[in-house]
């Protein structure tokens, strides 16, 4: 699974089989650079470690974005109202992601 700013994603879904666009176009990571969504299902196909390797770097990038943001809210003094925002917008995907399943 690799988290994205819309929510996570589940890597070896066929879907992704031909989506050649990145995990999260937001994304600055190495992997989000890198390579495509078609890419990284194929090495996880494949059973390629680079695949973990890469899903590893982005997820570890993915929180280590919310943390900086986290605390830039804590500095600014709007930290319950983006906790509140954020939590919603997990929400929301959560339960788009189990109508659209």
């Amino acid at each position: 699974m690799l988290f994205t700013g819309s929510g996570p994603i589940t890597i070896t879904n066929a879907r992704h089989k031909n989506d050649f666009s990145p995990v999260d176009p937001e994304c600055d990571c190495y992997c989000c650079r890198s390579f495509s969504r078609a890419y990284l299902r194929h090495l996880f196909q494949v059973k390629e470690i680079l695949g973990l390797q890469m899903a590893t770097l982005h997820n570890l990038r993915f929180f280590q974005r919310i943390m900086i943001k986290a605390r830039e809210e804590i500095k600014r003094g709007g930290f319950e109202s983006w906790k509140k925002e954020f939590i919603a917008s997990l929400r929301q995907e959560e339960t788009t992601l189990l109508t659209t399943s």
